[in-house]
């Protein structure tokens, strides 16, 4: 069994433990607690069930925004990465709470002009950030088994899904969420880039394209979003479906 079957049957019922056998761990317990330290939405009590099974302002949210050096993972690398760990507020009409917050350079040798450019970093400026995998161990801490929130996910998401499994030996299993996709359904807009939102929306967060502004982006438009949800999304589990 895969995490992916794993997911889809437990998105249609609870499973006793025994039932968990995955192909490279046949024991339960062990899977289970693998599957817990990379953020896999899981919960046993009597049985196994997706913790993302609670209403939606009762999970964290992790928004996340990368700077890379270049688009492929296994050709280049991240150079900055912010996260920002977020719980909604009951009302959606009310700003939810910044639980606390993770920043941080990492070092790189060589940035191309254009990357240099749009973001102002430079290798200059990253030769006394720490190194890639002391970077990646800390963030895969704080993000914990939250749910992954990122503007255009399906970049950022397998991006650091696939360093954090060449440099820390495993790859994330969070929830993933795409504010970009969230956007284009629940928002009337024109346009659902993340710069433009920031202005349509009356955001105006300064500096885009450097990590920590885009991330509070992300949320500003997460929180925006969650106030024209239809009346059936009620738990993360209906929200992450929705999206």
């Amino acid at each position: 069994m895969s995490p992916e079957d794993l997911y889809t049957s437990l998105k249609q019922a609870p499973l006793p433990l025994e039932a968990l056998n995955l192909s490279f761990c046949q024991d339960p317990l062990l899977s289970y607690e693998y599957l817990k330290a990379c953020g896999f939405p899981i919960a046993y009590t009597h049985q196994l069930e997706l913790s993302t099974n609670v209403p939606y302002q009762d999970s964290l949210y992790c928004f996340i925004d990368i700077e890379t050096n270049g688009s492929d993972p296994k050709t280049s690398q991240v150079i900055e990465i912010a996260a920002l760990l977020y719980k909604p507020a009951k009302d959606p009409f009310i700003s939810g709470m910044v639980v606390k917050s993770f920043s941080s350079l990492i070092y790189c040798e060589h940035v191309p002009p254009k990357i240099a450019e749009l973001t102002g970093l430079s290798a200059q400026h990253l030769r006394h950030a720490p190194p890639l995998k002391q970077v990646l161990k800390k963030f895969r801490e704080f993000l914990g088994d939250s749910v992954f929130v990122a503007h255009n996910a399906d970049f950022d998401f397998p991006y650091l899904s696939e360093c954090c499994a060449h440099n820390l030996g495993a790859g994330l299993l969070n929830p993933k969420l795409c504010t970009l996709s969230l956007s284009r359904k629940s928002i009337l807009s024109p346009k659902h880039g993340l710069g433009f939102l920031n202005t349509f929306l009356g955001i105006n967060i300064p500096t885009a394209h450097r990590a920590a502004a885009d991330a509070l982006g992300s949320l500003k438009v997460f929180e925006v979003c969650l106030r024209c949800l239809p009346a059936y999304v009620c738990t993360t589990q209906d929200l992450l479906d929705y999206a």
